[in-house]
C-alpha cells in the first residue's frame, strides 16, 4: 500500500489525521503510521477505510489508478486518454472507442 493514498484521500476529504482515526475507532497515532509506512491497516481497517472515502480496495492497496471502478462513468475521458495514450489530444474515432470500451470492460468486471 502506498502511504499517499490514504494521506491523499484523508487531504482531499478535509479530514484530520484525528478525524479519520475517530470514524475507523482506532488511535490517531496508527493513521500517522499507515502515512509515514510504519504499519499497514488490517482487513477490517482497509475495508473501513474504502467505505469512508468511496474508492476500492484495489486503489487503495496501489493496485489500480481508478478509484471506484463502479463509478467509472464519472471519470473524466482525459484520465482515460492520458493512461492509454500518454498525452492529452483530439482523439480519432478508434480511440474514442477504446476508451469506451475499456470503461465498459472494467465496469462490468466490478459488477462480477
Amino acid at each position: 500500500m502506498t502511504k499517499t493514498r490514504i494521506r491523499f484521500l484523508r487531504e482531499q476529504s478535509g479530514k484530520t489525521q484525528g478525524e479519520l482515526a475517530d470514524l475507523l475507532n482506532v488511535k490517531r497515532y496508527t493513521v500517522s503510521d499507515w502515512e509515514n509506512e510504519r504499519t499497514e491497516p488490517d482487513i477490517e481497517s482497509i475495508n473501513n477505510l474504502c467505505k469512508i472515502f468511496n474508492v476500492s480496495a484495489d486503489y487503495l492497496l496501489g493496485l489500480s489508478d481508478i478509484p471506484n471502478p463502479q463509478n467509472i462513468d464519472d471519470i473524466q475521458l482525459d484520465e482515460f486518454q492520458f493512461a492509454l495514450y500518454g498525452e492529452v489530444k483530439d482523439l480519432t474515432e478508434a480511440q474514442k472507442k477504446t476508451i469506451l470500451d475499456m470503461a465498459k470492460f472494467l465496469k462490468e468486471s466490478n459488477n462480477k
